[in-house]
C-alpha cells in the first residue's frame, strides 16, 4: 500500500511576503515582526510563484497543513490573509507558535507532531528556511526557489 502524503506549507516567506523588520543583536526582532504582521493584516503580498504553486497543490487533492512561527494571537489575522489571497487554504489546519523555541527547533517540533498525528505519512514540506529534522518519508523543498520542483513532487505523490 502506498504511504499517505501530507503537504506542509510554511506561511511567511513561502506564501506570504514577510514585512521588513530590523535585527536586534544579530537576530530578528521577533516582537517587532509580529507587530508589523498584525498591522499589515491582509495587505501583505503573496510570494512570487505562491499562487500558481498553491493552485497545483489544491488540484492534486492531497491534505495540506500550514505551519508558522506566528503566535496564536495572530490566528485571526492569518486566516484573514489566507482568505483574501489563498482562499483554498483558508480552512487548512494551522500550526502556530505555542512556546518560545527558536524557529528551527519550532519547525522540527511542528513536523514531528504532524508526522505522528497523521500516522507517519510521507511529508512534502515547502519552507523558506532550512529543515533540520530527519523523519522517514520527509522531503523538504526551499521556497521560493523550489516552488516548481515542490509542485511536481506533490503532483507525483497524488498520481
Amino acid at each position: 500500500m502506498k504511504p499517505r502524503t501530507l503537504v506542509v506549507l510554511d506561511i511567511d516567506g513561502t506564501l506570504c511576503a514577510s514585512p521588513a523588520v530590523p535585527e536586534r543583536r544579530g537576530d530578528l526582532d521577533f516582537r517587532a515582526w509580529e507587530r508589523r504582521i498584525a498591522a499589515a493584516g491582509a495587505d501583505l503580498p503573496l510570494v512570487h510563484g505562491a499562487a500558481a504553486g498553491v493552485a497545483r497543490v489544491v488540484e492534486a487533492g492531497l491534505p495540506v497543513a500550514l505551519v508558522t512561527a506566528r503566535r496564536r494571537t495572530l490566528e485571526a489575522a492569518t486566516r484573514t490573509w489566507l482568505a483574501a489571497h489563498l482562499p483554498a487554504l483558508a480552512a487548512a489546519p494551522l500550526r502556530m507558535r505555542v512556546c518560545e523555541l527558536p524557529s528551527k527547533a519550532l519547525r522540527a517540533a511542528q513536523l514531528r507532531t504532524l508526522h505522528l498525528e497523521h500516522e507517519e505519512p510521507e511529508l512534502l514540506v515547502l519552507d523558506d528556511g532550512p529543515i533540520e529534522v530527519e523523519l522517514p518519508g520527509l522531503r523538504a523543498f526551499r521556497a521560493p526557489a523550489e516552488w516548481e520542483a515542490f509542485a511536481l513532487a506533490v503532483a507525483a505523490a497524488a498520481w
